[in-house]
């Protein structure tokens, strides 16, 4: 069950879920729930367009998940939108760069592998 700041609607094989504000070892326990509700997804995208602040809580979560996705479909992609320039020189420093792709830009992308619309989004506010 997700916290009472987060919504989720399963359609299809593309899931979304959005972080919002800070995220530190305080929601560690939120973060992961939301992060979970995506994990079944072929493409999970993770929106941090709306993250003010983060720290190892968050690369720890999305590692996390990267895992659980992998052990069940080694194809599966977990993409991060909206990630700020400290986040992006992180993981680049990390190693971690390759294993998430990459939204282009800070802001949220709307669209799937695809090009249409993400068919729905899970929330935090």
């Amino acid at each position: 069950m997700l916290s009472p700041d987060y919504r989720s609607e399963d359609r299809s094989e593309v899931r979304r879920v959005e972080l919002t504000g800070e995220i530190d070892i305080y929601r560690t326990a939120e973060v992961d729930g939301a992060l979970v509700s995506v994990e079944n997804a072929d493409l999970a995208i993770v929106d941090l367009a709306k993250v003010t602040y983060f720290d190892l809580t968050l690369i720890n979560g999305l590692v996390r998940l990267r895992r659980r996705m992998s052990a069940r479909r080694q194809d599966s992609i977990v993409r991060i939108d909206g990630a700020t320039a400290h986040l992006r020189r992180i993981l680049e420093v990390t190693n971690l760069a390759s294993v998430f792709e990459l939204s282009s830009s800070r802001e949220p992308s709307q669209s799937s592998r695809n090009g249409s619309p993400c068919p729905f989004s899970v929330a935090g506010s």
